[in-house]
């Protein structure tokens, strides 16, 4: 389990929101964040960078999740923005307060759908409480486990829930929901759904998830010379540089800029220019990726380009003087944090994990991870294990349709690319007194006009559930963390050890999924919206009372 962990957690999408309730108030803490999940993070900033968190995870919303049966505590959220006079307005809105509203429905689908800030996340809530925040790891005879020191445990102690945030969205969805036609003289209704511009009583911080193998590369300090221009003939700005990677670097100016994450700059290095004739270092293209609240200092990392001689120079100065360059550790502001919310996510996950094994040229599909609660998914596994009185993957893998299709995708990609998605859909029929359970995939739809067809037919005829997944290649096991099991293990087993290490190994790629169903059903037919989630609960509690 812990060695899969280390590959599941880096690559999660979900944005995990941790909540505090003081005096009764709710306030959103901290996020723990990774590479894949800062969108997520990014979007609910406003003008100032202040996170708008604690205004969209209200008390009535949490109420109404935790109103819902344990296993059944989600929803799908649909947002955007409106900047006007220099601020930026958010507009939220849950599928279950949309629905009470039909009109209303029509109108946040259609003009909200419309605006290039449009995003649809899944939402879902899940109880913790500061004791989750220890490690439980710990090997027989040992007192391994690590304590949460007094200073965490105060900061932990107010957090009770933890909201998991999933970006669902993609152009297509979006074209569906333009559809929706509305009263654009009424479009001021739709304020009842914007979140207020109050400054929040707590601030959100956002946490990176800390592992040792993360990087993927170390970055190295050094102070160097830079000239900025955003613009070939423009002006230069004066900088410097603060470390460097092959892939990038972070610069600190005098003066705040006026500059945003996406911005394509051009970099001179004069003083790195003096030692090298092979490469000319001007006018490099390079993407800005973060600028502190400050705005004098900037995170690059270089643009997309056949030949980048910034990135080849940067290689061959790292592979010279290794030795003499010093790597820039990160120090976090907290010590122990990263690794205490990530303990207290971990014993509150419900989302659906797929490891995908690389042996030779085969692709296989055998070790899927499940949380403290299952997944929707999970109990529809196990209900189609009742009614063949086997477990098989087969529902989930469609006679290796699956295998196939995110081996072909794990090839094409490398550990820093971002995740591919891939819808499943599975249609419960009713066939002969018997339910029959299907399952489609989005990529087997060769239009988007057969996939509305499919999704229409199983709305109105049958129960249909929909999941989204996020495939990711995944980097090196890191052996050093899981040293000691292993090490335990083979002092009464070598061979299980060495199997274990070797079954880790052999890991390529992980696909992190979650439900969508009462999203695709407002995709296609919102009317059907209500009608659908009571036939759904039906067949989950179904499996629920055969599997208990």
């Amino acid at each position: 389990t812990k060695g899969y962990e280390q590959y599941y957690l880096p690559r999660i999408n979900s944005l995990p929101v941790y909540l505090s309730i003081l005096d009764g108030q709710v306030a959103s803490r901290f996020c723990l964040t990774s590479d894949y999940n800062k969108g997520s993070w990014h979007y609910f900033l406003d003008e100032q960078q202040q996170s708008v968190l604690s205004h969209l995870l209200s008390a009535r919303r949490l109420k109404h999740l935790l109103n819902r049966p344990l296993a059944e505590r989600a929803d799908i959220l649909y947002c955007f923005t409106h900047a006007a006079k220099g601020k930026l307005y958010f507009y939220a809105a849950l599928s279950n307060e949309l629905a009470a509203e039909p009109e209303l429905q029509a109108m946040f689908f259609g003009f909200g759908a419309s605006k290039p800030s449009w995003r649809i996340f899944h939402l879902s809530l899940q109880k913790t409480s500061a004791t989750n925040s220890q490690s439980e790891f710990a090997l027989p005879g040992t007192h391994s486990v690590q304590q949460t020191s007094p200073l965490l445990r105060g900061m932990l102690e107010p957090i009770y829930y933890i909201a998991a945030l999933t970006d669902i969205s993609s152009a297509e969805q979006r074209y569906c929901y333009t559809g929706q036609t509305y009263d654009a003289s009424r479009l001021a209704v739709l304020n009842k759904f914007g979140l207020s511009k109050a400054a929040p009583g707590t601030l959100c911080e956002a946490i990176p998830i800390h592992y040792v193998n993360l990087r993927a590369e170390s970055r190295y300090l050094y102070k160097t010379s830079v000239l900025v221009r955003t613009k070939p003939d423009s002006e230069p700005l004066t900088a410097f540089s603060r470390d460097f990677s092959s892939g990038g670097l972070q610069l600190e100016v005098s003066q705040p800029v006026n500059l945003q994450k996406g911005d394509i700059v051009l970099l001179d290095l004069p003083d790195l220019q003096k030692i090298t004739l092979k490469h000319q270092l001007s006018r490099l293209p390079y993407e800005i990726m973060a600028v502190s609240k400050s705005r004098t200092i900037m995170n690059l990392k270089i643009a997309k380009a056949d030949v980048h001689e910034g990135k080849q120079f940067f290689q061959q100065l790292i592979q010279s003087n290794r030795n003499k360059l010093t790597v820039a550790e990160e120090t976090p502001k907290y010590p122990g944090l990263s690794d205490a919310l990530r303990n207290m996510y971990l014993k509150s996950l419900s989302n659906f994990a797929i490891f995908v094994h690389r042996k030779g040229l085969r692709h296989d599909i055998n070790v899927i991870g499940q949380g403290v609660q299952p997944n929707p998914l999970h109990r529809l596994l196990l209900l189609a294990q009742q009614e063949h009185n086997t477990l098989s993957f087969e529902l989930l893998t469609k006679a290796h349709v699956l295998n196939h299709e995110l081996a072909n995708q794990l090839k094409q990609m490398k550990r820093q690319d971002p995740p591919k998605a891939y819808e499943l859909y599975i249609r419960v029929a009713m066939v002969g007194g018997q339910r029959q359970l299907s399952s489609y995939f989005n990529f087997e739809f060769a239009t988007e006009e057969e996939l509305k067809l499919f999704a229409l037919d199983a709305i109105e005829q049958h129960t249909v559930f929909a999941f989204r997944f996020f495939l990711t290649r995944t980097g090196k096991l890191d052996s050093e963390y899981i040293a000691k099991e292993l090490g335990y293990i083979s002092v009464y087993a070598i061979h299980k050890a060495k199997s274990l290490e070797e079954e880790l190994w052999h890991v390529e790629g992980v696909a992190d999924g979650v439900e969508i169903s009462t999203e695709f059903v407002n995709r296609f037919a919102p009317s059907q919206s209500q009608a659908q989630q009571q036939q759904r609960q039906a067949i989950l509690q179904t499996a629920s009372a055969l599997t208990s």
